[in-house]
């Protein structure tokens, strides 16, 4: 439900919410509410509500590419790239171990043998 409801404030500051904004938003007598002041804004919402919204701005600050190069942080971890440095060169290393031993082979089968005839 997305309405705007006018409320009054009454006696002592209390905020009286309608029964079926409570019954929509699955609130029941007694439920505890908290109250925080958000860009000027007066919002009041469930400790999971606000557990909820808290660790979205939490973790969004992490997934924003601006604030991470101030942090100094990248996409990568520096392991990461030298893991990735380590295995190109493993590769490497074994084409052309592969390619020597494919040189050696040829040259043993290309190689005349001599044959020793016997007396």
């Amino acid at each position: 439900m997305n309405a705007t409801i006018a409320l009054q404030l009454g006696p002592q500051g209390r905020i009286v919410i309608p029964s079926g904004l409570r019954q929509s938003l699955g609130l029941e007598t007694g439920a505890q509410l908290l109250a925080s002041v958000v860009d000027g804004a007066l919002v009041i919402q469930t400790p999971a509500q606000m557990q909820a919204n808290l660790s979205q701005r939490f973790f969004s600050r992490f997934n924003d590419a601006a604030f991470n190069q101030r942090m100094g942080r990248f996409d990568e971890l520096p392991s990461d790239s030298l893991i990735a440095q380590r295995r190109a060169e493993f590769a490497r290393e074994q084409a052309r171990d592969a390619a020597h031993d494919a040189m050696h082979d040829a040259a043993r089968t290309q190689a005349p043998t001599s044959v020793r005839q016997q007396p």
